[in-house]
Parts: structure tokens; sequence; C-alpha cells
């Protein structure tokens, strides 16, 4: 089974992180994969009528809905997409016309709510683009100088405020925060050090390395995945040698979330997590969660969720 991306945008765009997702497929022409998010000037591919009539073709949605989605709603393509403010004018609706007209075999959407999942309706996934990690032994995973790893980008006022939390908590409990990636190294060097937490504000200008962050990553217990424009993030693929933490949502997954739900008080669950629990839970829950991040491997992905949940269809 081989497949061929064609964009409905009649610039031909696709976002970069989609279009990485597109390039992990087998490529050829048996099947048309159409990648969908938010573009802004869209314009609706006319061609795509006469190119897709009578034939299999797969819709990839990876559009988010913005931080103020209530999740009572999947805003699905040929339904009631266009209900959502971010989706209004002729163009998306011809795009959504098309879709209600020629259904595609089976549709990939990354903000699904659970409820809405079927056998033609499935999730989709940030992949794990890293190579394979071997996990830690206990005792090396029991060792790991940071506890809370909490890295964000403004994008939903969830991380703000959970910033702010955790410094607001922090002598409470009794944990140290770092908020600078380049005071981590020594924070963590000190033979007297608490409880390490981080709390870093990383703008969109001063990005670092992906790389650097995994990195930080595996010195980690806990990295904590905040929302942003969407749910789901690129956390949720990148987290692969440490334990998830997220706040609980309505949404399906391909892979089971085996982490921490950070609830009503995300710090005080952290903390519990950390240090109010016995050593063998917070390693089981390590376990398995590098077990989940390895099944979101792009290689393991594709062949063995997004590619079989298109041949039960054929």
């Amino acid at each position: 089974m081989t497949f061929q991306a064609l964009s409905p945008d009649a610039a031909r765009r696709v976002d970069p992180p989609v279009s990485r997702f597109l390039q992990t497929l087998p490529q050829g022409r048996d099947i048309a994969v159409v990648p969908i998010t938010r573009l802004d000037g869209f314009q609706f591919r006319d061609e795509l009528r006469g190119t897709l009539e009578g034939k299999s073709w797969v819709l990839l949605d990876f559009s988010e809905f913005g931080p103020e989605w209530d999740q009572q709603t999947s805003h699905l393509w040929g339904r009631d997409r266009l209900a959502h403010g971010w989706f209004g004018g002729d163009e998306w609706a011809k795009l959504d016309a098309f879709i209600r007209e020629h259904p595609p075999l089976i549709t990939f959407q990354r903000e699904l709510l659970l409820k809405d999942a079927s056998d033609t309706i499935q999730p989709v996934e940030y992949l794990n683009y890293s190579a394979p990690i071997q996990a830690d032994t206990e005792e090396r995973f029991n060792a790991r100088p940071i506890d809370v790893f909490f890295q964000w980008g403004l994008s939903n006022p969830y991380r703000p405020n959970l910033h702010g939390d955790i410094f607001r908590h922090s002598q409470r409990l009794g944990y140290d925060v770092c908020s600078q990636l380049d005071h981590l190294d020594r924070c963590i060097a000190r033979k007297d050090r608490p409880s390490v937490w981080t709390a870093i504000h990383t703008p969109h200008y001063a990005r670092v390395s992906n790389d650097e962050t995994i990195r930080w990553f595996g010195k980690s217990k806990v990295v904590i995945a905040a929302p942003g424009c969407g749910v789901k993030t690129f956390r949720h693929g990148e987290i692969n040698n440490s334990i998830i933490a997220m706040r609980s949502d309505k949404l399906a997954y391909s892979v089971n979330q085996c982490g921490i739900a950070l609830g009503d008080a995300p710090v005080d669950a952290l903390w519990e997590a950390v240090r109010g629990r016995d050593a063998d839970y917070l390693y089981r829950t390590y376990l398995l969660n590098h077990a989940a991040a390895d099944s979101l491997r792009h290689e393991r992905y594709v062949k063995e969720i997004f590619m079989p949940a298109i041949q039960k269809l054929l």
C-alpha cells in the first residue's frame, strides 16, 4: 500500500509538521491522502473533484480548535466544521461540500472526541521521530536529577497560569524551581539540592533545538505536555523517555496515555506522583509511558496503527 499526498489548497501548501508525517508513509499512487490544517488565505483546489472522483482516499486532519474549544463537538468535515469560526468563508465551504459529496474511505483527525471515534473516523497523533531509546533501569530512573520539567511557549493561558502555580507552591511543598535552561546544569550539580522542578518560558524567537530539549527529558522523571492551540501538541510525540503529565480531556488516542493526570490542582498532583507515592509506582508508570512512546515512533505507528486502519476498510 502506497500513498500520494494531495493538498486541498490551491497553492499546494502543507503545514511542515504534517508534511513530515506524510513523508513517513510509503510513497506511491495507490491511495491519495488529503492533509488539512487551518491555513491563512486558503483557497480550495478545484481539481481535486476530478482527481478523486470514484476513488478511495484518506482525510488527514491535523486542525486545532483553539484554547477556548469546549470539547463538546469534534467539528467533523462534511457535518459541522463550518460552525467553528476559524473555518468560515466560501473557500472552506467548498472544501466542506466536496468532503460531504465525496466522503473519504477513512478520516484521521487529531482533535477527535472519543465519543465520535469509529472504524471510519480515527484519531491521529504527533509522532515520535527519535531513534529507539533503551528504558532506564529503576536505579538510574530514580537518580534522575529533575523531578518535573515544564518548558513552554505562549499559545494557551493554561501554560503561564501553570508556570505561576509552580512558583507559587514551591515554598509550601519545598521544591526548587529553575526557570532558565542555561541555569539547569549548575542547578542540578548542587550536592544539597532539593527536589528540582523547571518552569521555563521559551518564546518563539528564542527556541532551542529539539535535541537539546529531549536531552533534558532524559534527565527528568516527569515532563508536562500542556495544551496549546490544540489539546494534542508536539510534546505528546516527543516525551519518549520520561513520564508524560497532561490535563484530562475527552479526546480519542491511538495509543493509551500512561502518564499523570493533572486535574484541578496540577502542582499537588505532580508532587503526589513524584514524592508522595512509592518509587515503584513511579518507575512502573515510566515503563508504561516508555512503551506507549515507542508505539508512536513513526516506523511503528505507520505500520501497526495507520495502515491497518485503512486496510481494514478496503
